[in-house]
């Protein structure tokens, strides 16, 4: 398999300086002194050198070697736990992809802040976590159980799986990013599909309100008759959004709408009263009940009325 890039960058050109060839040679043996104190191994090191001698620019090799580097020691400082056994399949394939390596890049921000996947292997069941975590003005999906909860894996979710892999690996296909890819393949899948299978944009949750942990991409086939459809989907790993996305699995959702929908709002109750809260709009496009209160000593919501803690769920 062709090991895809886990991190796309956007970078900006800026103003090149030009060195006259009296001094190319100071300018060289510092660049020379630069790359001894790189983090980087001494094969990539030598070949960098080498290149600056020749009058070359070093900085891609050096970044990806750095990249190589700092990839490996994370998984070194992080490694995985044993995955439980009597998880169903779904939920072995969710926690295969959130404990996925998917990088560490010098130019993201991973080393102040931590990355998705360096946590998650801290977490030996995911079923032991909650399924929607609340602060004090924070509110989250567990994205595990969310994933649990609407998609399921059966035997066109396999094949089709194997299809895309296949697909990834045609000599046209191997450069193109895996977004790309997905694209490309589920075009070709509603094709053989015939009518009534419909191939939606490519999706990243990024880019509305919603309360999951993490973010997610991907590319939905519905059957627009029946509402069900797949989504070849890619879970974010890393720190920042622009890259550190897993390998795509593919997964059958049962109701494509509900799937979509979900993800914006979140149930919360106790025995007294309650409601659903709205990501962007609040507690059900109104005003949080005065008797719901943040008890700092307990860290937890509770009602003045009835006493109890709020419950917050994933809407049924």
């Amino acid at each position: 398999m062709v090991e895809r890039d886990k991190y796309t960058f956007y970078t900006y050109s800026g103003e090149v300086k030009q060195v006259s060839s009296e001094e190319r040679p100071k300018v060289a043996e510092k660049v020379l002194e630069l790359i001894d104190q790189m983090d980087v191994a001494e094969p990539e090191k030598t070949l960098a050198k080498a290149v600056t001698l020749m009058g070359g620019n070093p900085t891609a090799l050096l970044i990806a070697g750095a990249y190589r580097q700092m990839t490996a020691e994370a998984e070194r400082k992080y490694p995985k736990q044993p995955i439980p056994e009597d998880y169903s399949e779904v939920e072995r394939v969710i926690h295969e992809m959130l404990v996925e390596n998917t990088g560490a890049h010098p130019l993201d921000s991973g080393a102040l802040y931590g990355r998705h996947w360096e946590r998650n292997r801290q977490v030996r069941d995911f079923r032991d976590t909650p399924e929607v975590y609340v602060g004090e003005d924070t509110i989250s999906i567990n994205v595990f159980h969310y994933l649990s909860y609407y998609l399921e894996r059966d035997e066109v979710a396999e094949e089709l799986e194997r299809e895309l892999y296949e697909f990834a690996e045609r000599p046209e296909n191997r450069s193109k990013p895996w977004i790309d890819v997905m694209v490309d393949f589920a075009r070709r899948v509603r094709r053989k599909l015939g009518r009534g299978w419909v191939v939606h944009p490519p999706f990243n949750s990024y880019n509305w309100e919603n309360f999951l942990s993490q973010v997610m991409q991907g590319v939905v086939i519905e059957n627009e008759d029946e509402g069900y459809g797949y989504v070849i989907l890619q879970i974010h790993n890393g720190c920042d959004v622009r890259g550190g996305y897993t390998e795509p699995r593919v997964f059958r959702v049962e109701d494509v709408e509900e799937f979509f929908f979900n993800m914006d709002e979140v149930w919360v109750g106790c025995d007294c009263e309650s409601g659903t809260i709205v990501a962007g709009w609040g507690y059900e496009g109104g005003e949080w009940p005065e008797h719901w209160v943040w008890d700092e000593e307990r860290r937890m919501y509770v009602c003045r009325r009835c006493g109890k803690p709020l419950s917050f769920s994933i809407p049924e």
